[in-house]
């Protein structure tokens, strides 16, 4: 018989290794929210480097709940592709006005930002520069789809708060 399996989420024993460089890698199994479980490897200048690396890129596949295929780590970007592909029900025009504003307006200000580095600050500094640059209205509408895209992350488990509640400026 083999062992059990991790539970979802965890990971097991860290071992090390030393590289032809001289570095020190650290890696475990991580059984990942697919319950598949993958060997995860960091590197660093020793051992206590290389666990801390280790370690700070379970925490990053864990998330906050993390129990869907978004966490915390995963970028701005591809909760707009998630966002996007659901299917919300919109007419045609809204549909279109939405892409437009993601991709011209959402995607270059949060792209590529981890979920959780995005801040009401943050927002809130995007926003007033949207409005600057393409008027209120498309700030409000990137607000709103900022405000879905962060539902469909608390949903998933990625985020345990929505961070679009500043009202769009203007």
């Amino acid at each position: 018989m083999g062992r059990p399996p991790l539970p979802v989420g965890t990971f097991g024993r860290i071992g090390f290794l030393r590289t032809p460089s001289g570095e020190i890698q650290a890696r475990a199994r991580f059984r990942d929210f697919d319950g598949r479980t993958r060997l995860v490897a960091k590197t660093g200048a020793s051992r206590a480097a290389a666990e801390r690396a280790l370690k700070a890129e379970l925490t990053v596949r864990r998330g906050p709940g993390g129990a869907g295929a978004l966490t915390g780590g995963s970028r701005v970007s591809a909760l707009v592709d998630a966002w996007l592909a659901a299917d919300h029900g919109w007419s045609v025009g809204t549909e279109r006005t939405y892409r437009s504003v993601v991709r011209t307006c959402v995607v270059p200000a949060f792209g590529e930002l981890c979920l959780r580095e995005v801040t009401p600050g943050r927002v809130s500094r995007a926003l007033v520069s949207i409005a600057k640059r393409s008027g209120p209205g498309a700030a409000k509408t990137a607000r709103a789809c900022l405000s879905g895209m962060f539902a469909l992350a608390i949903t998933d488990g990625a985020v345990t708060a929505n961070r679009f509640a500043t009202p769009a400026p203007g």
